[in-house]
């Protein structure tokens, strides 16, 4: 039997904007509803926080486990750059 999983994960975040954002939080009600508008989501979509990782010790993690068979796909999430890596692990039959 093979194990198959994936995950999603932001690697970069553009912090241009912060500021602007850190003060339509603080002051601005239903600023998180009239971006899910613009954005073309549902009105009271909720807000996904997305963490930034440390690739090398994610990758680590992975080969450690003894995983041979990985495939990344690469994504842009409104500025937030990120992986979908998908990996597959040999179940040993010990």
């Amino acid at each position: 039997m093979k194990v198959l999983v994936f995950c999603t994960l932001p690697i970069y975040r553009d912090y241009k904007l912060s500021g602007l954002i850190t003060f339509l939080r603080k002051y601005v009600p239903f600023h998180r509803n009239y971006i899910n508008v613009k954005r073309g989501s549902a009105f009271f979509a909720p807000k996904t926080q997305m963490n930034t990782y440390n690739l090398n010790k994610l990758f680590m993690m992975i080969q450690k486990a003894d995983v041979h068979n990985c495939y990344v796909e690469f994504t842009n999430h409104g500025g937030e750059l990120g992986l979908i890596i998908y990996f597959q692990k040999e179940e040993n039959l010990a």
